[in-house]
């Protein structure tokens, strides 16, 4: 059994026999190695492409990661009748619904960040209904891109306390509103697929990334010239708190 031992003794982790814990794997402490074909809400993470579709097909997987520290570490491929054919996964953020609006009390920057305004805003939004994404920490500063509001979990589990949002004009906060989509991060870009694979190829990586709340990944296939039928399946190793 582990333990952490009182500052001032050491800042190492123990084991019972009071011997060191070295950790020899990019998996942080306190989680569990995950593989999943699917996301949270039983999304497959996968395309059949047939002729006369669109040559651009996304797949959006969401994760449930409020309660759940949840970090992406490798994928695994698997894809049929390619003629370089591209893959792609992108982070993006989810959105809060929005409606123009004149004189309102919300902002739509040009960017797509949403921000408070006194009575000269141009979108309209339910404060009920934002859907808050968190400026993970960069994984070698530990800085966090400006944020411009914060809100509360709820103790039961049960989501956003919307009656804690707040605006944090000077970027302190720690979620950001977005009524756009556009690339957080990116883990894969176009990578071509050729012929048909015999088994399933790993894209290693020896890091690990955050899912922070808010984020979404989105896998595009593309179809690359003359229209053909193709399929895809994606699987992800992650490391979650719980799974």
């Amino acid at each position: 059994m582990r333990q952490i031992v009182k500052a001032g003794e050491s800042s190492l982790l123990k084991d019972h026999q009071n011997k060191a814990f070295v950790h020899q794997s990019p998996r942080p402490l306190n989680t569990d190695t995950f593989f999943t074909g699917t996301d949270d809400n039983g999304n497959r993470l996968e395309i059949v492409h047939t002729i006369g579709e669109s040559k651009s097909q996304i797949v959006y997987a969401d994760f449930l990661t409020e309660y759940n520290q949840t970090y992406l570490h490798q994928a695994l491929c698997q894809w049929l009748g390619t003629h370089r054919d591209t893959i792609s996964c992108i982070i993006v953020p989810d959105l809060t619904p929005c409606t123009p609006g004149v004189n309102t009390n919300w902002y739509k920057l040009p960017n797509g960040v949403i921000v408070a305004s006194a009575g000269t805003g141009n979108i309209v939004v339910d404060p009920t209904q934002v859907l808050p994404v968190e400026m993970a920490p960069d994984q070698d500063t530990g800085l966090r891109a400006p944020g411009y509001w914060s809100i509360e979990l709820k103790d039961d589990r049960t989501g956003w306390d919307y009656s804690t949002l707040q605006f944090k004009p000077d970027g302190s906060g720690i979620y950001n509103l977005f009524s756009e989509e556009l690339d957080i991060a990116e883990f894969v870009r176009k990578l071509p697929l050729l012929g048909s694979s015999t088994s399933w190829n790993i894209l290693p990586s020896a890091d690990t990334a955050r899912i922070a709340p808010g984020m979404r990944l989105k896998l595009v296939f593309e179809t690359v010239g003359l229209d053909h039928g193709w399929e895809c399946c994606i699987s992800f190793v992650m490391h979650r708190e719980k799974v």
